[in-house]
């Protein structure tokens, strides 16, 4: 499995080195390494692949989250052409060797998460892809925007933050992808996580206030909530 990316109990953790990667944390990273079979891969965020000591070349300008693989790592990221214009691409450098693989993306991937043996991107839009032999084809479902995958099985629930007021203010959710539930939460600098079993827990800003919501996972059901002191760096207690 990708070792920044256990799904133990279908529970995804965040992760810099799995995820893609806010603004914030772009600027700070200089390098994220992976371990992908018998080889290191390092990547960092100016489009830079190292395996092995050996520096690759890739298309990439800017790589902004990955996810390692058994057979070597994904990388998300974009180009800029000479024009001007930015294109987004997922490349996947292999860890026995040769050139990256590339395949241009309709919008910026957002997340990368896994379901049994195949990879899969959610797409800033919302739009999921898999990987099949031939490249990436839709997943058969779709996120709300922004999503951050909480859990992928037995059910596929993800959760999509408030959205700035400029672009118009839609309060955030968590929700199962199958449509069994979808509950508000006012999130949107914290990311919901899996803290244990069942049990989803948010960070929601009401007003002034943050307070600390627990959801059930199979139902959306509201299970507990507390006003917080301040504002914590992770949703788990």
């Amino acid at each position: 499995m990708p070792k920044h990316l256990e799904t133990i109990g279908g529970a995804i953790p965040p992760s810099v080195c799995s995820t893609s990667l806010r603004a914030s944390v772009l600027a700070a990273l200089t390098a994220c390494i992976a371990t992908a079979g018998p080889a290191s891969i390092e990547w960092k965020t100016d489009g830079t692949v190292v395996r092995d000591g050996v520096s690759i070349v890739t298309r990439l300008t800017t790589i902004t989250g990955a996810i390692e693989w058994e057979s070597g790592i994904y990388l998300s990221g974009n180009q800029t052409l000479a024009s001007g214009e930015i294109t987004d691409y997922v490349a996947f450098v292999a860890a026995s060797g040769g050139d990256p693989e590339y395949w241009q993306m309709p919008a910026s991937v957002h997340r990368f998460f896994r379901i049994g043996d195949s990879v899969h991107v959610a797409l800033y839009s919302g739009e999921c892809r898999v990987r099949v032999p031939r490249g990436w084809t839709d997943c058969g479902f779709r996120f709300q925007k922004a999503p951050a995958i909480v859990q992928t099985t037995p059910a596929i629930v993800a959760c999509s933050p408030t959205t700035l007021p400029k672009l118009g203010r839609k309060v955030g959710s968590c929700y199962a992808v199958d449509g069994a539930w979808e509950a508000r939460v006012n999130w949107r600098e914290v990311e919901p996580q899996v803290c244990r079993d069942g049990v989803l827990s948010a960070v929601e800003l009401r007003g002034d206030e943050a307070w600390s919501v627990e959801l059930d996972l199979g139902t959306g059901h509201v299970l507990a909530e507390r006003r917080l002191t301040s504002m914590p760096k992770s949703a788990c207690p």
